[in-house]
């Protein structure tokens, strides 16, 4: 997406305090172990001094200066570890931790593209994702609790109590982004309060935590950036929601609908599905009336594409 100078330089600075965070904990560490294994402080020194060298030979012309410090490096590495772990550290402790390991938190691969972190703190500052990330970190599989979901009354269509149906679309949805067979797309439906919002909020948070960019957006939102695209020609943040990896709308069916809002319902579902993009949908409305409000070009295009879970029970936001 194009970016303002005052959006790069935003995202520029973000990645700067997460590198220089990350290496200076590192640096912190290697004080730690420097002090407490001094024989460990001394080789770090040693493999640090050697490598300079190397470099100056390098350059002044000795064709052999990087195969004796690779051949050094790997006598010397295996002492490291043999080193650290005497002392009781893991391994990797002096390892410096990117919170991005892809791009080493510069937001470029080595390649020159963008790298997948770039692009999500595009997206979080463009889509405004700041309360999302903050109900992801309550809102996930870890604190999904079956136990409020009602173990009485059984749904007619399901045969299951809302907290054996709860369970299902649990296991459902932790599959969803593991699994490269079946469907890759979910549509949620249910009444009001039934957990859809809590579940796609937990496939968001698995969807960052493996590396995937994600855009979270309410139907209301994202028909904001279809008419935007549309009416003003503004097209970064609509070709934003085509290119994620990850797309989700919440409660469809809360928008006013009308020809236009159709059109770009069908244009965002069927133009993913061609891309092979992830998405997740959830609606209070049943499947039935997605045909009805959307036309059956969108519901057959679901049908065919989308796994369905139904949530059942009643409103937990009143309980």
């Amino acid at each position: 997406m194009p970016l303002t100078n005052e959006q790069y330089e935003s995202i520029k600075a973000v990645l700067d305090e997460r590198r220089n965070r990350a290496e200076l904990s590192a640096l912190e560490r290697r004080r730690e172990v420097s002090e407490k294994l001094p024989e460990l402080g001394k080789l770090l020194d040693d493999i640090s001094k050697r490598g300079a060298d190397s470099v100056k030979r390098y350059i002044a012309g000795d064709e052999r200066a990087r195969v004796d410090f690779s051949s050094f490096l790997s006598t010397a590495s295996q002492r490291k570890a043999s080193l650290l772990f005497e002392g009781g550290f893991p391994g990797d402790y002096l390892e410096t931790k990117y919170t991005c390991e892809k791009c080493g938190d510069t937001g470029f691969l080595p390649n020159g593209e963008k790298c997948s972190c770039f692009k999500q703190l595009e997206y979080d500052l463009v889509f405004s994702q700041d309360r999302q990330r903050r109900l992801f970190s309550v809102h996930n599989f870890e604190t999904f609790d079956l136990s409020v979901f009602s173990d009485e009354g059984v749904d007619e269509k399901t045969g299951q109590t809302p907290r054996q149906n709860a369970k299902k679309a649990l296991e459902t949805a932790k599959r969803f982004l593991s699994s490269s067979e079946g469907k890759k797309n979910l549509l949620i439906y249910g009444t009001t309060g039934t957990g859809k919002t809590f579940l796609s909020h937990c496939i968001a948070k698995e969807a960052l935590d493996k590396g995937l960019n994600v855009i979270y957006l309410t139907a209301p939102e994202f028909m904001d950036i279809a008419s935007d695209s549309e009416f003003k020609h503004i097209d970064g943040p609509f070709r934003g929601v085509m290119e994620t990896s990850l797309l989700i709308i919440d409660d469809l069916g809360t928008e006013l609908i009308n020809s236009f809002v159709v059109s770009a319902v069908y244009r965002i579902v069927n133009e993913r599905l061609l891309s092979e993009r992830r998405t997740v949908i959830s609606t209070n409305l049943f499947p039935s009336n997605i045909a009805e409000c959307y036309n059956e070009r969108v519901f057959s295009r679901m049908v065919g594409n989308y796994q369905f879970i139904k949530m059942t029970g009643p409103d937990l936001r009143v309980q």
